[in-house]
Order: C-alpha cells, then sequence, then structure tokens
C-alpha cells in the first residue's frame, strides 16, 4: 500500500467515526435509539471516562472497517464511485445486515433498532468507500 492510501483511510475512519455521533445524536436517531436500547442519559456531572473508552473502541474498530473497504477496494480494483457505492451495499447486506438482524430475532429488540443500526452501517459504509476511491 502507498502512503496516499494510509491517509485515505485515516480520512475515511475520521469521517465515518463523525457520522456515528451526529446519526445516534437527538439530532437524528439518538433519542428513540436510547429509549429502544433501555440507555438511561448519563448526569452531566458524573465522569465521561467509560464514553470515552467506548469511542476510542468504536474508532479503532472503524478503522478497520476503513482497512478491510481499502483491502476490497484495491482487490477489485474499484475506481468509480459507483462501483464502491455498490460494493458497500453489498457487503453491508451479506455481512452486516444478517449479524444486526440476530439482535431481533434472538434477543427481541424492537424492529426499528435494527432499522437505525443499518441505516447508520449503510452511510458510515458508502461514505469510507467513496472517499477511499476519491482520495
Amino acid at each position: 500500500m502507498t502512503p496516499m492510501i494510509y491517509i485515505s483511510i485515516l480520512i475515511a475512519t475520521i469521517a465515518a467515526a463523525i457520522i456515528g455521533p451526529l446519526w445516534y445524536s437527538p439530532l437524528l436517531f439518538g433519542t428513540i435509539w436510547m429509549r429502544l436500547s433501555g440507555i438511561i442519559p448519563q448526569n452531566p456531572n458524573e465522569p465521561k471516562d467509560r464514553m470515552v473508552k467506548q469511542y476510542g473502541i468504536q474508532i479503532l474498530f472503524t478503522l478497520v472497517m476503513a482497512t478491510a473497504l481499502c483491502y476490497f477496494v484495491e482487490a477489485l480494483s474499484i475506481t468509480s464511485v459507483l462501483d464502491g457505492l455498490a460494493l458497500s451495499f453489498w457487503l453491508w447486506l451479506g455481512f452486516q445486515t444478517p449479524i444486526l438482524i440476530n439482535n431481533v430475532l434472538w434477543d427481541r429488540k424492537p424492529l426499528m433498532l435494527f432499522l437505525i443500526h443499518a441505516g447508520y452501517y449503510i452511510l458510515a459504509m458508502c461514505v469510507t468507500t467513496t472517499i477511499l476511491i476519491l482520495i
């Protein structure tokens, strides 16, 4: 991999990491996500150590996702954004959604929670792949 690919992976990771807090914020789906997940909003006086740790782990796995998507883009010689979006869609449909639907089937989580998570992942994957192709 060339140094430019590492830069594109880093930029794609940052972009996807920004999408998450927006997606799960009260501006978009945060309120319903917290209610459906049984999450009680944190007391503003409580330390935020746990949230910082969780966000750090999420960024690490977002980096893994960006690296894996980069591998597929390179291995399949994808150069157009449209082909990249198709790649994201098929990987999302074939790998993300079967894993996410298990929460509905076996953990008895609401279907709406599945839709919120699935929506986030398709958006994050499409943005990541687009950045990897364009940079």
